[in-house]
């Protein structure tokens, strides 16, 4: 039992979330942003192997791409450079449309 809080604590402390969505950008930026199942595959293998996330779940939509991560650091700027590097494209400066979340609600 005591093992299995320390899990969940140390989850809260550690759970992020990068989000895009039609609620905080426009469609042209969303647009560049999307990824297929292609390069959503790609994108988990290269944040495998260039990033300290441990854990990731992607969901990309027409309305919104966001990735779900546990990580002791914020991967924020690293996963945009990572999507932009997949779709071939410099989505440094869209980086002020990423929402971003840290712990379990």
């Amino acid at each position: 039992m005591v093992v299995l809080l320390i899990a969940i604590v140390s989850m809260e402390l550690n759970f992020r979330l990068i989000s895009i969505s039609h609620k905080n950008s426009p469609v042209q930026v969303r647009e560049l942003m999307a990824l297929d199942n292609h390069f959503t595959q790609q994108l988990l293998v290269k944040i495998g192997l260039f990033s300290s996330i441990k854990e990731a779940v992607i969901l990309s939509t027409c309305n919104r791409t966001e990735v779900y991560y546990v990580s002791e650091q914020d991967e924020k700027q690293l996963l945009v450079k990572l999507i932009g590097l997949i779709n071939g494209k410099n989505l440094c400066r869209y980086q002020e449309y990423f929402t971003i979340r840290v712990g379990l609600p």
